[in-house]
């Protein structure tokens, strides 16, 4: 009987907006945490266009793409992800949408590791994005209940719906007060470098969801900078993996027609400005609005 009644409140409440139930709920979730939230945004038919990545991307702003394109964009971001499952996100993404006008993938160093496993850095719900048994076990939980009684609170106008587009300003509520060493005089040269006989298991991945993606849909690869002290040291093990990737990215995008590479990850005065960063690795609001406006005349130069 308890069985019974827990599966009438999935199938008719969907607390993960997934669209695989007959929910008689409206769309959109009361989450917080993105790694399961985009569920509901990665299928929102209103979006045609999404952001993908991990945190160093995550400031990138949905509502300023779309006005400076004329299309609409999603934040579906997730800090602490690498490859895996920032493509999970890109297959659900495109499993659930007819039309797709533009991607955008933020490639860092998580793409880099030359282990075939690609270790994860933080557990991630791949059975929210993907069709196995262990879709309605994982159903069984304290948090779906919990989720569940949230979307019947925003049905009734008692819980607010999390934001659809899927934005969340870090810097908002934090003081700067990142203070590095200077970096050093010497140009730092990150152009891009073959691989020295180094395989690299995410382009692979890359490669085979890109190859998913509507001919007529356009990529944008952007490689989030770092700030320049925070980069590895020239002629080091991670320099040489790092350029070398960066090469085989490259080389796996340039084979899709319709898509476009923006390298970012290199020493310019404005990666050595710590003002510009929250951290190593984090940009701010400047930094973001120049991606934004880089990404944005990608998009619109066919």
């Amino acid at each position: 009987m308890g069985l019974s009644v827990l599966a009438a409140f999935i199938v008719t409440v969907d607390p993960y907006d997934s669209g695989r139930f007959f929910a008689l709920l409206p769309p959109g979730v009361a989450d917080e945490a993105p790694r399961t939230a985009n569920a509901s945004r990665g299928r929102d038919p209103q979006f045609t266009s999404a952001i993908f990545g991990n945190s160093y991307s995550q400031l990138l702003d949905p509502a300023r793409l779309s006005a400076a394109t004329g299309l609409r964009f999603v934040q579906m971001t997730v800090p602490g992800t690498g490859p895996r499952e920032q493509m999970a996100l890109l297959n659900w993404f495109r499993r659930s949408h007819r039309r797709i006008d533009v991607v955008v993938l933020g490639v860092d160093e998580t793409w880099c590791d030359t282990d075939p496993a690609l270790p994860l850095l933080n557990p991630f719900p791949f059975w929210l994005y993907g069709d196995t048994p262990e879709f309605v076990a994982h159903h069984l939980s304290l948090r779906t209940l919990t989720l569940g009684a949230r979307r019947i609170g925003m049905a009734l106008g008692r819980t607010p719906r999390t934001d659809p587009a899927g934005y969340w300003d870090y810097e908002s509520g934090r003081v700067w007060n990142y203070r590095p060493a200077p970096a050093d005089n010497v140009l730092l040269d990150m152009s891009p470098r073959a691989g020295y006989g180094l395989a690299f298991p995410a382009a692979d991945l890359l490669s085979r969801e890109i190859g998913g993606l509507p001919a007529e849909t356009r990529l944008v690869v952007q490689m989030p900078p770092q700030f320049r002290g925070a980069l590895p040291p020239s002629g080091t093990e991670k320099f040489v993996r790092l350029t070398g990737c960066k090469h085989e990215i490259m080389q796996r995008v340039a084979m899709r027609p319709n898509s476009v590479v923006l390298d970012f990850l290199r020493d310019t005065p404005d990666t050595r400005d710590p003002e510009n960063f929250m951290d190593g690795g984090h940009i701010r609001a400047p930094i973001a609005r120049m991606i934004e406006q880089k990404i944005a005349a990608a998009v619109l130069v066919r």
